[in-house]
């Protein structure tokens, strides 16, 4: 390209035919006394056409602005999108500090599980809390949530009752026996997280809670329990 700066040296002759030169023609060069001294250089243009050379374009110009619009759009669409993960994590109270404690090799993270407590994935509820339904893996894997109410005027209770089935459940090891994973705690939530049985609970097949069990065969009679 030929240095806009050449302009300042007020050239009377110049000649830079054939140098494979590229851009713009200084505007100082752009008059008749010059029409012979950028010959055999395709890739220069200039202002005035009456130079015999290309116009220059405004494209250049017209393509920084769209690829500044482009990257703007896209900055505002990722601005967006965190917002919206922003406060979507803090709805569901992802924004706390959670501890985690483990019982058993885990496969999935504390995000797999605390993404995932939602309504639609309620399986059912108590006294106590609810129950979350969370695919944990690609694999078809599942894992039971147990989400202890948030309760002011029951926190002392329900930390005692969380801290005590912790303990107990995070020290058996028992066929029999739903495994507890893990738990995680903050200071507004407290999460037990279990292995999944489809065939729900013991209870349930034992006794049926006075109402039509779910699973196949109703309630368990005595001969199907001695086997």
């Amino acid at each position: 390209q030929i240095p806009p700066q050449i302009g300042l040296l007020r050239l009377t002759s110049l000649n830079l035919s054939s140098n494979h030169l590229t851009g713009r023609i200084p505007v100082e060069f752009q008059n008749a006394v010059f029409h012979t001294s950028f010959l055999n250089n395709p890739g220069l243009c200039a202002s005035n056409p009456s130079l015999g050379i290309d116009v220059c374009s405004s494209r250049p110009l017209f393509a920084i602005l769209m690829s500044t619009a482009a990257v703007l759009f896209v900055l505002a669409m990722l601005f967006g999108l965190f917002v919206i993960r922003y406060y979507g994590k803090r709805k569901r109270g992802l924004d706390s500090t959670w501890k985690l404690t483990q019982f058993q090799i885990l496969n999935f993270t504390e995000s797999n599980i605390l993404t995932s407590l939602v309504e639609s994935n309620v399986i059912g509820s108590g006294g106590s809390g609810k129950v979350y339904l969370v695919a944990v893996n690609h694999s078809g894997e599942f894992v039971a949530v147990k989400r202890i109410w948030n309760n002011e005027r029951l926190d002392q209770r329900l930390e005692k009752e969380f801290l005590a089935e912790v303990e107990i459940l995070g020290r058996i090891r028992h066929s029999n026996i739903v495994k507890l994973l893990c738990c995680l705690s903050s200071d507004n939530s407290k999460l037990l997280v279990y292995e999944y049985l489809e065939n729900r609970s013991l209870d349930r097949w034992l006794h049926g809670r006075k109402r039509q069990s779910s699973v196949s065969g109703g309630v368990l009679d005595w001969p199907k329990r001695l086997q």
